[in-house]
């Protein structure tokens, strides 16, 4: 390996520009991969470790903490379609709290497991729904809160992103279905009237007379 005045070339095309400590990458510098993709920041051991900015090649960017070469703590990423991400990373994954936002106004603020999330959060679309509850692999899954712009409103359990067990369906005209729901739909219940009166049962999807 060949050092000149802290500029280092390597087989592969990596070029490094950064201060050196026996003859290992350690300070402040810049990193040019040879896929197009630049880092500006710390080093420490030879690896990113600190504060710095990563521009990959294909157009996403990071902007914050590293641990051995990878996002580790606080940090933002957007990506060139206007997706952003602010929040807590651990092992160059979104792992903590965090906030997600896309160019359409699509938002999840809450906690995050190996990029999905995971936990406590809360989502909103453009349009004015709104879900506020547990989450687990990216998809809506334990207790929950659900709005419709409408004002319909859901208060229950979730599956796999669906409706699914015990939880109360309020209808914007004031009506309700109560009881366990199964893939989306009332499975055994009662239906209430805007009054509080019974309108209906249903048994095992069935609708009883």
């Amino acid at each position: 390996m060949t050092i000149n005045n802290g500029k280092f070339i390597s087989s592969d095309g990596t070029k490094y520009l950064v201060d050196f400590k026996d003859e290992i990458p350690d300070g402040h510098g810049t990193l040019t991969l040879p896929n197009g993709g630049k880092y500006v920041g710390e080093f420490k051991d030879g690896l990113r470790n600190g504060y710095g900015t990563h521009q990959f090649k294909i157009g996403d960017n990071y902007e914050g903490e590293w641990k051995n070469g990878e996002s580790h703590g606080h940090g933002t990423w957007t990506s060139p379609d206007g997706e952003k991400y602010v929040g807590e990373w651990e092992d160059d994954e979104r792992n903590g709290h965090g906030t997600w936002t896309t160019p359409n106004g699509e938002k999840y603020v809450g906690e995050w497991k190996d990029d999905e999330e995971y936990g406590q959060g809360t989502w909103t679309s453009p349009n004015g729904e709104k879900y506020v509850g547990e989450w687990t692999d990216g998809k809506k899954h334990g207790q929950g809160k659900y709005s419709w712009s409408n004002g319909t409103k859901y208060e229950g359990e979730y599956k796999n992103d669906l409706v699914d067990g015990k939880g109360t369906l309020i209808h914007n005209d004031g009506t309700k279905s109560v009881g366990e729901f199964k893939d989306g739909i009332l499975w055994n219940g009662k239906y209430f009237d805007e009054f509080g009166y019974i309108s209906g049962k249903i048994v095992n999807g069935e609708e009883e007379l």
